[in-house]
């Protein structure tokens, strides 16, 4: 899927990421990858990899944002740049955490990574080669 915003008095972008869940098994370690809520994603990052299981570690966020209109002028779909969080900076979110930083998903029957059975997991969608986090005020 890919999107280009156009809307007038803004720099124009394109949205681009398939969607395709299947994809993360080809995907290598330092890959961003996304699942969706109902308004908006989460992006992780893979840190390790085996042959039937991917360990992820939460995206931490970027400096650059870019927001395109929704149906609502008032409430914008925002995209905020996700940047790999640092081992140390792991470390330490761990200790003030009651859960583990870095978390380990198998593979499931249909061929697909998901974290406690919820949505599987999809390649991040990416702006301009920078993968972001969607978030959508409208809801």
């Amino acid at each position: 899927m890919t999107t280009t915003n156009t809307t007038p008095n803004t720099n124009p972008f394109t949205v681009e990421g398939s969607g395709d869940y299947n994809a993360v098994a080809d995907l290598p370690v330092g890959a961003f990858v996304a699942k969706t809520f109902v308004t908006d994603t989460k992006v992780y990052v893979i840190v390790k990899r085996t042959a039937k299981t991917i360990t992820v570690r939460p995206a931490s966020e970027g400096e650059r944002r870019w927001s395109e209109p929704s149906a609502n002028p008032q409430w914008p779909v925002v995209y905020t740049e996700q940047v790999a969080m640092s081992d140390e900076a792991a470390a330490e979110a761990a200790k003030h955490s009651f859960f583990p930083i870095d978390r380990t998903c198998r593979i499931n029957k249909l061929g697909q990574f998901a974290l406690d059975g919820g949505r599987p997991f999809y390649p991040a969608t990416t702006i301009d080669g920078v993968a972001v986090r969607r978030t959508d005020y409208s809801y």
